[in-house]
């Protein structure tokens, strides 16, 4: 091998090592949370030079259930800030979690597993059916997977089900609370919103709501103790859906948003958790 020969290798091999080094999380791991209280997690991220792209916050309600995705946010100085929603968590007895990161070149970086063991709030409020657990969080994530979770809550705490084929007897009522939805153009990063939204189901297992989509209203019918709302995208090369995935957890709902709209680069990704507790 020529000088030449052996400069070029030298070159390729420093930039395969530059873009291979990935980013270094530094976090201390949450162990206890409280039953329908939002979870937050810090971490400190660095790109090792580079700039760091995304830190996300990953979690899942069980060991079988694939884990929702959350965008963290900077808040300066190279810390990241995440929030698990209380309303996924004020059924469960424990969630686990794990943080990642990707730099401006690609290169990633993750965690191990965490195990976090959620107890009853000191107050008893959220215990009580009070309105503690609902607090709006910023929350991106791939929707079909936080289906899975949500069937695993309601499965570990008893539900309230029936067979399966009919309406819980105490499904009828209003439910108020809130609703986080995010939209992810092609490229870009999420712009999430909440505002606060109703919904109302009848005795004969009718699902409603005028706000929980801004400008649409949305019926469908309860199958046991889950319900999907949809609406429509209409916009000039972007025409989608819009689901909003529902699930009774013992006087409360819980639920996911997903949907797309266009296709290739100007796809538009629609994401978000929204959850309600009944008057």
């Amino acid at each position: 091998m020529n000088a030449w020969t052996r400069r070029v290798a030298g070159a390729i091999a420093l930039a395969a090592g530059a873009v291979s080094a990935a980013p270094q999380i530094e976090h201390t791991p949450v162990t206890v949370g409280v039953k329908g209280e939002p979870l937050m997690i810090r971490a400190k991220v660095d790109g090792r030079g580079r700039a760091v792209r995304t830190v996300q916050l990953h979690y899942s309600t069980s060991r079988d259930a694939a884990p929702f995705s959350v965008p963290m946010q900077s808040s300066g100085a190279g810390v990241w800030v995440g929030t698990i929603p209380g309303g996924v968590l004020a059924v469960l007895d424990r969630v686990s979690y794990y943080i990642s990161a990707e730099d401006d070149r690609g290169a990633t970086a993750e965690t191990p597993w965490f195990a976090v063991r959620l107890q009853a709030p000191t107050g008893g409020e959220a215990a009580s059916g009070g309105r503690n657990w609902v607090k709006p969080a910023l929350i991106g994530g791939g929707v079909a997977l936080a289906a899975g979770g949500i069937a695993w809550a309601v499965n570990s705490a008893g539900g309230g089900d029936d067979d399966g084929g009919g309406i819980p007897s105490d499904a009828p009522g209003t439910y108020v609370g809130t609703a986080t939805r995010c939209t992810t153009p092609a490229g870009g990063a999420p712009v999430c919103e909440t505002r606060s939204t109703t919904i109302r189901i009848t005795a004969e297992g009718t699902v409603s709501s005028s706000d929980l989509h801004p400008g649409t209203a949305m019926q469908s019918k309860l199958s046991g103790s889950s319900f999907v709302l949809s609406a429509p995208v209409r916009a000039p090369g972007t025409d989608g859906e819009v689901r909003y995935i529902g699930t009774l957890v013992g006087g409360r709902i819980v639920g996911s948003i997903e949907g797309s709209a266009g296709s290739g680069t100007n796809t538009v990704l629609f994401t978000g958790t929204f959850s309600a507790a009944k008057q």
